[in-house]
């Protein structure tokens, strides 16, 4: 009896301290969902300046890249050095080879030109690539802005506080620049514009290195976010 006493006694002590260690994590947890609200927006205008300057972060990249990556105003030679990274370059181009949402043997063969440094020809072909696989995204036949407004609706759709949404606001946001409009009697923008290209207003000599590795950086982004808008309705 004494012995079944000591039992509960210690079971009731035991209970306790799960019980207060309980309220303790809900109280920080509360703290800090109130202090993660209060910088989503800051988060959001954050993953939209970067985007705007061509980038997105990628799915393999590594909290510390991240943070360089907000520290930095031109994040550009960050970005550079990561995809100089064997592996991650690596991770990057068998995504890409074997994503069904984008044309494979066109696919593989603008790598080849990137890695042989004839990257200027594949820049109409990334672009039709990533109107190929927005099309696919939003199971749409609309084209241009039209594709654009699409998956900024899908996005929409899926529109919370999650750091999913920040990834997919982003895509929303460089999609738009690439494909927004802009007369071609006005001066050249420093971002992307998909009719400049595809019509024939632009110049090759903007077609760097670094300005193709972010539409191959945008690409391998987009598969990672076409798993969050699945994963998300």
């Amino acid at each position: 009896m004494k012995e079944m006493k000591r039992i509960r006694l210690e079971l009731n002590q035991g209970i306790n301290a799960i019980r207060s260690f309980a309220d303790e994590a809900r109280s920080t947890f509360n703290e800090w969902k109130i202090l993660y609200e209060e910088t989503y927006p800051a988060l959001l205008d954050l993953a939209e300046s970067i985007a705007k300057k061509g980038w997105l972060i990628p799915p393999n990249m590594g909290v510390n890249e991240m943070l360089d990556v907000v520290d930095e105003e031109n994040p550009e030679g960050i970005f550079k050095e990561f995809y100089s990274n064997k592996v991650n370059y690596k991770e990057m181009k068998i995504t890409l080879n074997s994503c069904d949402l984008l044309d494979k043997d066109l696919m593989k063969e603008c790598l080849w030109c990137y890695e042989n440094n004839t990257y200027k020809v594949i820049v109409p072909a990334l672009l039709i690539q990533i109107e190929k696989l927005l099309v696919k995204v939003c199971n749409t036949k609309k084209i241009g802005r039209g594709l654009s407004g699409a998956f900024e609706e899908e996005v929409q759709k899926r529109k919370d506080m999650s750091f999913g949404f920040l990834h997919l606001y982003a895509a929303s946001t460089f999609i738009n620049e690439i494909f927004g409009k802009h007369d071609f009697d006005e001066e050249r923008l420093e971002s992307w514009n998909r009719a400049w290209v595809l019509h024939g207003r632009d110049d090759s000599k903007y077609w760097t290195d670094i300005e193709v590795l972010k539409l191959l950086n945008l690409l391998f982004s987009l598969t990672f976010i076409n798993e969050i808008m699945n994963e998300q309705l």
